[in-house]
């Protein structure tokens, strides 16, 4: 574990509208922080990308130098790391979150299953169940 470690998920509900969450916890697995935010959506990869955006805003917000992302959308974790841009009326976000990680090699993107992203998507369900949109500091 990196010294901060971000799970994120995203829950699409209806046609425009969803929900991404990201989860901070310390290398020591302690938490730290968490944000939820209902976003305008065009798919759940727009979505899962944006959940990453927020992420990796939060990384910087946090002058984080030594950071993982998980997330459990494996396209997402495969276009990032590779550098490309699958989407092109997405492109502003990947160039955001290529530009995030050429800040350091200290941050890492990585795919974990879902079952093992428990708390992320947990989460994503309840602020989309309940309509709460938050902003850090929980």
């Amino acid at each position: 574990m990196k010294e901060f470690n971000f799970y994120i998920d995203a829950s699409v509900r209806g046609i425009s509208w969803a929900y991404v969450v990201v989860v901070i916890f310390n290398k020591d697995g302690d938490f730290v922080d968490a944000l939820t935010a209902k976003v305008p959506s065009t798919s759940a990869f727009h979505t899962e990308c944006m959940a990453l955006c927020h992420a990796f805003s939060l990384s910087l917000k946090l002058n984080c130098k030594d950071a993982n992302f998980f997330s459990d959308c494996f396209q997402l974790v495969n276009v990032v790391r590779n550098f490309t841009i699958p989407v092109w009326n997405l492109s502003n976000m990947f160039l955001h979150m290529f530009s995030c990680l050429k800040t350091s090699s200290s941050l890492n993107v990585s795919w974990l299953p879902q079952d093992a992203n428990v708390v992320a998507h947990k989460l994503a369900a309840w602020a989309t169940v309940h309509n709460i949109s938050r902003a850090s500091g929980f």
